[in-house]
C-alpha cells in the first residue's frame, strides 16, 4: 500500500501542469441525501473567511462562482470571480479548468465568439478518453464486442470507446457511434446502479452525448439526475466538465439546476453581499479564529459527533457510545520525554490538543488520524522517499518536508505535518495528501481543526 501511495504522489506531480487529470478511478464517496450542499458551502466560506489563508478563500470563492454558473446565475458568478481576482497574490494559473469553464458559459451568455473550441475538445477527451486501455490491457477484448453482449464495467468501457475518436477535430465519434455509446451508458446506469465517481462520470457522459445528438429533453432528464447526485457524492464531482462543453453550457443557462437547488439571483445577491462584508472585516482586522467561542475540547467533541452521525467511518462501539473519537489526555511527562527526543518545544496549540486527547481517530474518509504523542517524529525519519519524490520537482518543498514533524496519517494516504519556522517559535500545520497537488497550509494546528469542523461534509 505504501508503494502505491508513493506512485500516486509521483503521478500527481507529473500532471500538475496538465489541463486534464486522468480521474477515472473509483473514488471515495460522501453520502448526503439533501440538496442544500451548495448553500452549506456558501455559509462555510462566509464563516471561515476570518481564518482561512487568502489562497484558500480564492479557491472556495471560485468553486462557489462555478456552482452559481451551473445554476445559470452568470452575472453573480462573474462578480464573485472578479472579487477573487482582485485579492492580492492570487494566482489564476492554479485553477485553469475553472477559468476555462467560466469562459465557455460566458461566451454563450454574452453571445461572444471566443477561441473555446480547444477547451471543448480537451473537455471531451477528459470525459471519454478510454484510460482503461493502458490501465488494464486485458480489457481490450471489449473493442471487438457489442455493448449488448457485455456486462458490468465492460459496458462502461465500451461506451467510452464508442464516444472517443482521437483523430477527429473535436475528439468525438461519428453520430452513429455516439448513438450506440448513449445506449451503452444508459445500459450501464440501469444495470450497475453506479455510485460515487462512477455516478458522476456516467451522468456527465449521458448529458454531453445527448446534447451532441440534439436530444434536449433527454439532456434535461440526465441533468436532473446529475444534480441529484452532487450532494451525495460531492467529493467525486468535477462540475467544470459540464461548463466547458459548449452545447451543455447553453442548456445550463435555462436554470434547471437553479430550480433544483433553489438558487435564485436574489439568493446569490444576498450571499455575495455577505461575502463582501466578511472580506472587508478580514482586511480591516486581519486573520482571526473563526470559532473563537469554542474550546479545543468543544471542537473535538463536535467533530466526533458529526463523524458518528455521518456514519462513513468504521468506529468501535465504545467510541460511538461515548460520542468521542479521542483517547485519554496525555500526561506531562510524556510531552517532556518527546520534546527531549525531538530536541524542540512543541507548539502550544498542539499541546492544548494533547491535553484533551493523546491522538484522535480520523473523522472523515479523506481525513487523517492523529498519532499519540509517543509516536510523532520528524518526517525525515519516517518517510525519506516521500521527501525525495517531491524534492525532485520542488527544492523549497523538499526543505519544508525535511523539517516537517509528522503528527498524523502515518502509513495513510493523508498526512498532518507541523512545519516550524527557523526559530521553532511558530509552527504551520499542513494537510498533505497523495491525491492533491501540494499542501494545504494553516497558520497553526487550531486553524486546521477549525477548518475541518467548518467544512465537515
Amino acid at each position: 500500500m505504501k508503494k502505491l501511495i508513493k506512485n500516486t504522489t509521483l503521478l500527481l506531480l507529473l500532471f500538475i501542469n496538465i489541463g486534464c487529470e486522468e480521474n477515472k478511478s473509483k473514488a471515495s464517496m460522501t453520502i448526503d441525501k439533501s440538496l442544500d450542499c451548495i448553500q452549506e458551502r456558501e455559509q462555510a466560506l462566509i464563516k471561515s473567511i476570518p481564518s482561512l489563508e487568502y489562497e484558500s478563500i480564492c479557491f472556495e470563492g471560485l468553486n462557489i462562482a462555478m456552482f452559481w454558473a451551473l445554476t445559470g446565475n452568470i452575472d453573480h458568478a462573474n462578480e464573485l470571480q472578479q472579487i477573487v481576482d482582485s485579492i492580492e497574490g492570487w494566482d489564476k494559473s492554479k485553477t485553469p479548468l475553472v477559468y476555462q469553464a467560466l469562459a465557455v458559459i460566458n461566451s454563450n451568455y454574452k453571445s461572444e465568439k471566443l477561441e473555446i473550441k480547444e477547451f471543448n475538445r480537451l473537455n471531451w477527451e477528459c470525459v471519454f478518453k478510454p484510460a482503461w486501455k493502458w490501465h488494464n490491457p486485458t480489457l481490450l477484448e471489449v473493442e471487438g464486442a457489442s455493448f449488448q453482449e457485455l456486462t458490468g464495467d465492460k459496458v462502461f468501457y465500451k461506451a467510452q470507446d464508442l464516444s472517443y475518436a482521437p483523430n477527429s477535430s473535436d475528439c468525438a465519434e461519428s453520430v452513429e457511434n455516439l448513438k450506440s455509446a448513449y445506449l451503452a451508458f444508459q445500459k450501464y446506469f440501469t444495470e450497475k446502479n453506479p455510485v460515487g465517481h462512477d455516478y458522476f462520470l456516467t451522468t456527465t457522459s449521458l448529458i454531453l452525448i445527448s446534447n451532441r445528438l440534439g436530444l434536449k429533453s433527454e439532456s434535461k432528464k440526465h441533468l436532473r439526475k446529475w444534480g441529484q447526485g452532487i450532494c451525495k457524492y460531492k467529493g467525486n464531482y468535477q462540475p467544470e466538465l459540464l461548463l466547458r462543453d459548449i452545447s451543455t453550457s447553453k442548456l445550463l443557462l435555462e436554470k434547471d439546476l437553479g430550480k433544483l437547488f433553489n438558487i435564485s439571483a436574489e439568493h446569490c445577491e444576498k450571499i455575495l453581499q455577505e461575502i463582501k462584508i466578511s472580506l472587508s472585516k478580514r482586511l480591516n482586522k486581519g486573520k482571526q479564529y473563526a470559532l473563537n467561542n469554542l474550546s479545543i475540547n468543544e471542537i473535538l467533541t463536535s467533530l466526533s459527533i458529526k463523524s458518528i452521525e455521518g456514519n462513513e467511518i468504521d468506529l468501535s462501539e465504545g467510541k460511538i457510545k461515548q460520542q468521542w473519537l479521542g483517547y485519554d489526555p496525555v500526561n506531562k511527562n510524556s510531552i517532556n520525554d518527546v520534546e527531549k527526543r525531538l530536541g524542540v518545544k512543541l507548539p502550544k496549540e498542539y499541546i492544548k490538543f494533547l491535553n484533551q486527547s493523546n491522538g484522535f481517530s480520523a473523522w472523515s474518509p479523506v481525513g487523517a488520524s492523529l498519532l499519540p504523542v509517543e509516536e510523532i517524529d520528524w518526517l525525515r525519519n519516517k518517510d525519506k522517499e516521500l521527501i525525495s519524490i517531491w524534492g525532485a520537482y520542488d527544492s523549497e518543498m523538499e526543505k519544508n518536508l525535511n523539517s516537517a514533524l509528522l503528527i498524523g496519517g502515518l502509513d495513510e494516504e493523508q498526512h498532518i505535518f507541523l512545519i516550524p519556522d527557523e526559530s521553532y517559535e511558530n509552527w504551520e500545520c499542513w494537510f498533505f495528501a497523495s491525491w492533491i497537488p501540494g499542501e494545504i497550509k494553516y497558520d497553526n494546528f487550531r486553524f486546521y481543526l477549525e477548518s475541518e469542523l467548518i467544512y465537515f461534509n
